[in-house]
């Protein structure tokens, strides 16, 4: 006990703070723009989605709406944490090496989107036990409008694991460009869909999804392109 005592007494406070590294600490303040954008301009994008369904078409509607989409929410979790855990970090290991992240990419995006493709499927097909367990009777009218839903939960999932490849390797002009241009097309399908209600915003979350699909696939074309 002594002698951690007196080894304890001997460090100072540059024993805990190592040397200042510029270039790192220039790729670490890279993320922060990229973090930012992602967390306001998703969330505000459902908030004024929302708000629009509800002045344009009713609350029930606005309701139906979001019950779709905090159940695509909650089976998504799964997969999207899976994704962030063992992803980012094998992303970290290889992103230096073309070759590796290659078929990292495509194994994950391979996986993730199964198993997404997987949990929807079942989805269809107990929707209305779903709906009932969940929720309730009263929300059964979202069993219509639950296809388009989880086809666009799966375009969701091919974005997300592309979007942790930019984040990866640093792309955060197409990064940034990407989490501003999708929720804007979001918002901008659903308003003009609308005249078909919840069926139009369903439509919406397809096509931003498609969107978002085709961009990363163009910021990330370098990399997925696999040269003769």
């Amino acid at each position: 006990t002594a002698t951690i005592v007196f080894r304890l007494s001997t460090l100072s406070w540059r024993s805990f703070i190592g040397r200042f590294d510029r270039h790192e600490a220039g790729r670490v303040f890279g993320f922060f723009p990229m973090l930012l954008v992602h967390c306001i301009a998703g969330p505000l994008s459902l908030i004024l989605v929302r708000e629009h369904v509800s002045s344009s078409l009713n609350l029930e509607a606005a309701g139906i709406w979001q019950a779709c989409w905090r159940l695509s929410e909650t089976y998504l979790m799964v997969v999207t944490s899976t994704v962030t855990t063992q992803f980012m970090a094998r992303l970290g290991r290889v992103a230096d090496r073309s070759d590796r992240l290659r078929v990292e990419v495509f194994s994950t995006l391979l996986l993730a989107t199964g198993v997404t493709a997987a949990f929807a499927l079942v989805i269809y097909i107990l929707r209305e036990y779903i709906v009932k367990i969940i929720f309730s009777a009263v929300f059964l009218p979202m069993t219509e409008f639950m296809p388009m839903q989880l086809l666009g939960d799966l375009l969701k999932m091919v974005g997300f694991t592309l979007g942790f490849v930019l984040v990866a390797t640093l792309r955060s002009a197409w990064y940034i460009a990407i989490a501003l241009i999708v929720p804007s097309v979001f918002i901008g399908a659903a308003w003009a869909f609308s005249a078909r209600g919840v069926h139009g915003v369903t439509l919406a979350y397809v096509l931003s999804g498609s969107v978002h699909c085709i961009l990363s696939f163009i910021a990330l074309r370098t990399l997925l392109h696999r040269r003769a």
